[in-house]
Order: C-alpha cells, then structure tokens, then sequence
C-alpha cells in the first residue's frame, strides 16, 4: 500500500476580491454574485451536502433567479478551533485522529465554483493513510478553486493514492 503525504507550510493562490460575512444568514449569497458565503468550519462541511453549489443547509435564500454556481470563504478558517496549538479531540474536525473528511467523491465530485477570496485555512490536517481522494476537496470536476491560501504548522495530510493539499483528483 502506497502512502502519500503533505506538509503545507504556504500554499498560495492569490486575486483581489473582498467580501464580508453575515452573520444572521437570512441571506446566503449577501453580495448577490451567485456564491454562497461561508462564515466558519461548519459552513464549509456543509459543502458535502451540495457539491453542485446551489444551497447551504438546504436553503438557497438570497441566490439570483438562475440560482448560486458556488461559494465564497469571507474569513480565514482554522482547524486548530480552540487556539492551543495542536489538533486533538478537543477540535470539532479531528475525526478520532483521521481529521477532514473530504468533499466530493469518486462517485459524487464537487463541480462548484469555490472562491476564496484571499482568505486562508489554516492546519488542515487529514490522517487517512488507507483511503483515497485525502484532500480538502477529494475529487472535483468542471470546477473553479480560487484565491486560497492554505498554510499552518499543524498542517498534515496522508493518503493512500489522489492525495494534495486542495484537491486530491
């Protein structure tokens, strides 16, 4: 068995565009671009729930007429949610020790736009020596992944085969 494995000390896309959060959700696409904002870690997991970009939390409130393509970061993100400087049990991510799970699937790819929008998630950590795709979005397809920066001490990932940092197929 094959084990891939990446340290992220700077992973860096970079652009211009700005956009800020909001925080009482009765709009999910605030700035009315067609991109669903995402506030914190939570949002972000809720990606797997709507690989196409339409909704988040199964609303699609605020989205134009033709609908939202995708989403947008409107903040930096950190694994490390408690600030103490390692990933264990106390972070709501860690899994038991296997970390993120990724978005999108073999069976099931993202295919929305995901802009980040100069933001930065820090310590992405994923342990899954035996599975595939271990990344922050597993697979993708017809899609566009922009303006991220990936970046942290405690960033860790390990795969069995299709494994990166941002997308492992």
């Amino acid at each position: 068995m094959k084990s891939l494995k990446y340290f992220l000390p700077a992973l860096l896309f970079t652009s211009s565009t700005q956009v800020f959060a909001d925080n009482n959700r009765a709009d999910y696409d605030i700035d009315d671009n067609g991109l669903i904002e995402i506030n914190d870690l939570a949002d972000l997991n809720e990606i797997r729930n709507a690989l196409d970009g339409s909704s988040l939390y199964g609303s699609s409130d605020g989205c134009p007429s033709s609908g939202c393509i995708g989403f947008e970061l409107t903040t930096d993100l950190n694994f490390d949610q408690n600030g103490d400087g390692v990933l264990n049990e106390y972070d709501p991510y860690w899994n038991n020790g296997a970390g993120w799970q990724h978005i999108g699937t073999a069976s099931a790819p993202f295919t929305a736009v995901f802009n980040g929008n100069n933001h930065t998630i820090h310590n992405v950590f994923i342990n899954r020596p035996s599975e595939s795709y271990a990344s922050l979005f597993g697979r993708v397809e017809n899609t566009t992944i922009s303006n991220i920066h990936l970046r942290g001490p405690l960033s860790f990932i390990t795969g069995y085969k299709s494994v990166g940092p941002l997308a492992g197929h």
